[in-house]
């Protein structure tokens, strides 16, 4: 079940809010998740969290399915493990719910970093952009 914004522990950020702090402009997060069974698939990052993310993908995985998925985002290359959460069929694909798993300390600071940028106002994050050029 997906929970409500204000219920959330992480919160979540769109591709039009990471879009203010990333260095190219994406219409889509593309990325490629792998089954247990070794099966690949191409799918798309709909939002993204620190600990998590809503995918849409051509299959329907097993709600508690343990995979892995990879992406690029900002040049940085993350791939993780992560368990399915919820999934809601849909005519061609299917919405997922994934929460990451044992994620190393520096990819979540990483993503931390990012959904935390994402949330603040345009001001706010064009100064923090000139601070870390």
């Amino acid at each position: 079940m997906i929970k409500a914004k204000n219920e959330r522990k992480y919160p979540r950020i769109d591709l039009d809010s990471l879009n203010k702090v990333i260095d190219e402009n994406v219409q889509f997060l593309p990325a490629e998740l792998t089954t247990s069974t070794n099966d690949h698939y191409k799918c798309i990052i709909r939002d993204i969290s620190q600990n998590g993310c809503r995918i849409a993908a051509p299959i329907q995985l097993k709600q508690e399915e343990l995979i892995r998925i990879g992406f690029v985002v900002n040049k940085r290359t993350v791939i993780n493990k992560a368990i399915v959460r919820w999934i809601i069929p849909q005519s061609h694909v299917s919405l997922m719910g994934l929460e990451f798993e044992e994620m190393p300390g520096s990819t979540k600071e990483f993503l931390w970093a990012l959904t935390s940028i994402a949330m603040k106002g345009s001001e706010e994050i064009a100064k923090l952009k000139k601070a870390l050029k």
